[in-house]
């Protein structure tokens, strides 16, 4: 072996070495904790006094550079401005098919110059609005929009939509981290351009990274506070009450700066789906058992625990060779995965109870 082929070989050994070390370090060792703040900055719904602060269906919520929260609600179709406290300000649009007007669930994301880019998907359109919360204008989402909103799977990894095209430090970040166990995904919140937060299903811990791996967090968030938005030193997040009552927190978060972006971050993210037979035919028996599911649970008032109950219900039959599985969670959240006998992959899909608004009744596959 000459000193080209001992070099190279020493420097694989030395990168796998790194890598397991890293791993097997105590988390206390990895990465500092970033605290939150144990009262929140502002508390927007959980109230029964006025209407203005009653919240359902609420899938975003966004703190605008001011202070203020602008929260999309979509059992009103409205939407929503508070101040930097939390105090009501006032509604924008309303139930409709207008200019301005919603009639489905709302997404929201940031846009160009501290615009907000709503998604409604009852009408099938875009709206912006100016940093002033003023219309600016609305046209048709065209076909093949519904991507921009949905997450991104790759390997069992989850990424939350951004409505702009993901870079490939994303794929390389997924690539270098083991597969989730069994059949649970990771999930992935973008922090602006420059820094991610993972955490396993089933963590309270998310990791923050740079987007070329470096470990530089961890942050422990409250029990059911679903993240909508990360911001530079706080974060955004909607909460349901044990009577189902929606509400909006933002809470401090003692974070370090942003770094620079990375070259990565320039290049586009190639993303395949399964194009398989077997992939397609599972893909497509997930979600056909997910609408089975919410059939049932529109009648019955709870999701079925049992394929043999959906059968005596409604007819509703797992197609040949599929093997699936239902699964409960305390909390109401429903799961069902299916399989074939001849194959390892598999499909899930998660619905009900704690299960996140932007991961409802998504299907994601795996080997």
């Amino acid at each position: 072996m000459n000193r080209i082929q001992n070099a190279d070989v020493w420097r694989r050994t030395r990168n796998l070495l790194a890598t397991v070390l890293f791993s097997t370090m105590p988390v206390a060792a990895q990465a500092p904790v970033w605290r939150v703040g144990t009262t929140p900055i502002a508390v927007i719904g959980a109230t029964e006094m006025d209407r203005n602060l009653q919240l359902a269906g609420v899938f975003a919520a966004r703190r605008l550079p001011d202070g203020r929260v602008m929260v999309a609600d979509s059992a009103s179709h409205e939407i929503r401005l508070f101040d930097r406290t939390g105090r009501f300000l006032s509604i924008i649009g309303r139930r409709g098919s207008g200019p301005g007007e919603f009639r489905g669930n709302l997404a929201l994301y940031p846009s160009r110059g501290d615009s907000l880019l709503f998604h409604d998907d009852g009408a099938g359109r875009w709206t912006i609005f100016s940093p002033a919360a003023t219309l600016v204008r609305s046209w048709p989402a065209a076909k093949g929009d519904r991507d921009r909103f949905t997450p991104v799977e790759y390997r069992r990894t989850l990424i939350h939509p951004t409505a702009e095209p993901l870079s490939d430090c994303y794929r390389r970040l997924v690539d270098a981290w083991p597969t989730p166990r069994d059949s649970a995904y990771r999930e992935l919140f973008p922090d602006g351009d420059d820094r991610v937060w993972s955490r396993e299903e089933g963590a309270v811990e998310w990791r923050v990274f740079t987007l070329v791996g470096q470990q530089l967090a961890r942050v422990t968030l409250p029990a059911r506070f679903e993240l909508l938005q990360i911001g530079n030193g706080f974060v955004v997040g909607s909460a349901r009450d044990a009577d189902g009552v929606d509400r909006v927190e933002v809470l401090a978060v003692a974070m370090e700066g942003h770094r620079p972006t990375p070259a990565c971050a320039h290049q586009p993210m190639p993303v395949a789906r399964d194009s398989s037979d077997v992939g397609a035919l599972l893909r497509t028996q997930a979600q056909h058992l997910q609408w089975a599911g919410e059939a049932y649970a529109s009648d019955y008032g709870h999701y079925p625990a049992t394929i043999d109950s959906m059968t005596r219900a409604s007819g509703y039959r797992v197609a040949p060779g599929i093997i699936a599985t239902l699964g409960f969670h305390a909390d109401g959240e429903w799961n069902a995965v299916v399989r074939t006998a001849r194959s390892p992959r598999f499909c899930r899909v998660l619905a009900g109870g704690r299960t996140p608004s932007w991961l409802s009744g998504v299907v994601f596959c795996g080997p």
